[in-house]
Parts: C-alpha cells; structure tokens; sequence
C-alpha cells in the first residue's frame, strides 16, 4: 500500500492503519469473489478462504493483476480450510489470522444449501448434517476465532450473510431457511454484545435475495437478480457512514428490488404471506419433479442451486430405466434403486406408452424474476461442497453450463 493512493471514502472508516487486512470466506465464487475485488479495490489486503488451491491461486493471481497500478504493493494470502466438515474445524483460519497484525474486516459470507425441494423426512440426514456446518456452525467459529483481532484493530467490521429466506419460513427448504434465520440473530446478537460493551467494532448483517454468480453476464443481471459484484457494490453503499450516522445498521437488505418485496410481504398478513410462500414451494418442487420425470435440465427454479447429486442420481436412474424400455413394474415405482435392481426386479407386464419428453424449463433467471416476493429468492453465499454437500450447492463449484440456447445460468449466493 502507498500512501499516496486515493481509494474511495466508504470503507474510509476501517482503513486507518498502512496495511489493514480484510478476511472473506467462501471467496472463490459469487458474493465472496465480488467481495475479494471490491475490498482490494477500496484498499485492503486479503486473506481469502476456500477449499480449492487452484481456484484460491487463480483468483489471487486476477486481484493482482487488475490492482497492480492502482495498489502496486498490494498482499494476498489464502488460507483452504473444509466449511462443511462435522465437526468443524477452523484451526487453519485461526492460524492464518494469528499471522496478521491488523485484521480490519471479516466477511463472514460462506453458506451452502443442499439443493432440491426434500421435506425434513426426505432430506438425507448426512446431508443436513452438512449444511449445518456450513450455514451454522463454520460461522460462528469464525466469529469467535476473529472478534479479538478485530477489537485489537478498532475501529473494525464484521459482516455477517444471511438471507431473505431467513425472515420467513420456507418449506422445502426448511432446514437452510432456518440455518439464515441463525445467521441473523447470530449477528445481531453480536452487535448488541459490542455495543453494550461500548466498542467500536461494527457488525452489520446483510440479506442478499437473488444474486447472478456469473461475472460474464451483459447488461449487469436485472433488478430482482443484480450481478453479485452489484450486490456488493450496494452493500458497501449501505455499510458507509450516512450524515445521519457514522455506523452501519445491525441488519439490511442492500439491494432495494429485494427491500421492497420483503417489506411487501412484511405489510401482508402473515397468515397470507405465508400461504403464498407455501404456494410458490410447492410449485418448484412439483416442477423439480417434473423435470426428472421427463428428463429436462436440473436448473432450478429459484436460482438456489442445481439439484443435488443425489436428485441428479434419481434422474439418471430414470433415463437408463427408459432407455432399456424396461417392463418391470418396479422401474415405475422405484426412486433411489441402482437401474440394474430396478429392471431386473419382478415378472414382465405389458410395457406402458412412451411419452414425450418434457420440455425444458424456463432458465433460472427468468422464472427467479418472476417471483420476487418469494422467499425462496434465499442467499445462498459460497464456499464449499462435501461429499454430502453436494458442490453444486455451493458458490465455490462451478457454475452450471447454460443451455445452448437463452440467458446464462444463476445461482442464489451467500445466504
């Protein structure tokens, strides 16, 4: 860092030292990638997390390379550390940090959803296990491990990602719904903590809805699905001081479309508002159904994530069941069974007709776009995937392949 080197004034309050650092979890991809340019932009060094070296090298080496005239002197280190281990163990970051003198924000943006529409009883306990982990537990930790070093840096800032999804409750995805519930009260009871304790470490908790993880997409995303680097741009605008206040807000939706539907939904009663939400649940998980029976792309109709490997699992089984023109009774009522169980299974019958396939539904931007009160419009921020996990449920994995023909795919980020 160089002092004399204009950086712009938001952040301004948290860059008083030559070289604060900044710590952004789930970093490799959607919110926590937007986060890692925006910061090093505004003039801090990182320390990003993730769980994949290459993806971790691959975007240091990019920060670098667009701030080299800008911060010449510019440090970024990254530290793989597994969010969805059970139990989780954070000691990597702790170590990471203990190697920094003046920390100066953590944004505590990692967060995964298991992907599908299962009820609780359908959800693979392993699975919510994980997502646990990830949405919970991680965290938290990270929050312990952190706030020291953040007091020994006043004034300083943690951001805490939640999610639309966590002020209503979502059924179908009751478990990660609940997990970004958490999250808020989480953060906001953090913040009551610092300042009854009269310090100056800000805590804000933001509420992302959907969020385009694509960094490639022309005309900057729409207003109900905004770029993740807009997002970002709106939550540094919510973060710095106003003339009414030099601190953030305990809580915020930054994004105002996302604002204004979620105060919509707050104005309806809530038995109504529920209902409606109930209503919209029920539609995606009827359509994810569908798209397995008639062989259409697993995209998801919330932009949460793509299905998990185990609904992918279901859908391939089913493919290879028609392929064989199997007459087994059983191949029509089995979900889960490996094909060679289910053509083999039970005497012959007449073959059922062939139906047409489905066809492919409508990509995730455009049916996210049209249901902006929905509460599935959750964040889901970044990081990592398990086994159980599945890494498409994550920020971190790799974006979905677009169809071959409309708008590119979307994935809900960060909470």
């Amino acid at each position: 860092m160089t002092a004399s080197t204009t950086y712009p004034p938001a952040l301004a309050r948290y860059r008083h030292t030559a070289a604060p650092y900044a710590l952004i979890t789930g970093s490799t991809a959607g919110m926590g990638e937007a986060w890692a340019y925006a910061l090093a932009s505004h003039g801090f060094n990182l320390l990003l997390h993730g769980r994949s070296e290459e993806k971790l090298s691959a975007l240091r080496h990019s920060i670098l390379s667009q701030n080299v005239q800008i911060t010449p002197n510019l440090d970024i280190r990254y530290v793989i550390c597994d969010a969805s281990l059970v139990p989780t163990d954070i000691k990597p970051i702790r170590e990471a940090i203990g190697k920094i003198a003046n920390l100066a924000i953590v944004v505590n943006n990692v967060g995964g959803s298991g992907g599908g529409y299962d009820s609780i009883e359908e959800a693979d306990p392993e699975k919510l296990e994980d997502e646990i982990a990830t949405n919970v537990t991680f965290p938290s930790l990270v929050a312990n491990a952190t706030l020291p070093k953040l007091r020994q840096q006043q004034p300083s800032l943690m951001v805490n990602v939640s999610s639309i999804s966590g002020l209503f409750p979502t059924p179908f995805v009751t478990g990660y719904s609940a997990s970004k519930a958490f999250n808020r009260h989480f953060s906001m009871g953090i913040y009551h903590e610092e300042k009854a304790l009269g310090t100056q470490v800000d805590v804000v908790c933001l509420g992302p809805g959907v969020v385009v993880n694509n960094r490639g997409v022309q005309g900057g995303g729409t207003s109900m699905a905004p770029l993740a680097s807009t997002w970002v741009d709106n939550a540094i605008k919510t973060i710095a001081p106003k003339f009414w206040r030099s601190r953030p807000p305990a809580w915020s939706l930054p994004h105002t479309p996302h604002n204004m539907a979620a105060q919509f939904c707050k104005w309806l009663p809530e038995s109504v508002a529920l209902g409606l939400f109930r209503r919209e649940m029920i539609g995606l998980r009827n359509n994810e159904g569908n798209n397995r029976a008639g062989g259409g792309s697993s995209a998801n109709g919330t932009g949460f994530t793509h299905l998990s490997a185990r609904a992918e699992a279901r859908s391939k089984a089913k493919l290879s069941a028609n392929a064989s023109k199997s007459n087994s009774p059983a191949n029509a009522a089995s979900r889960n069974g490996p094909v060679s169980e289910v053509t083999q299974a039970g005497p012959a019958s007449a073959p059922e007709p062939e139906r047409a396939p489905a066809s492919a539904p409508a990509p995730a931007l455009t049916q996210v776009a049209a249901a902006p009160a929905s509460p599935s419009t959750a964040g889901v921020s970044a990081t990592k995937a398990s086994p159980h996990l599945s890494k498409k449920s994550v920020d971190e994995s790799a974006n979905p392949k677009p169809p071959a023909a409309g708008p590119p795919s979307t994935e809900i980020l960060a909470a």
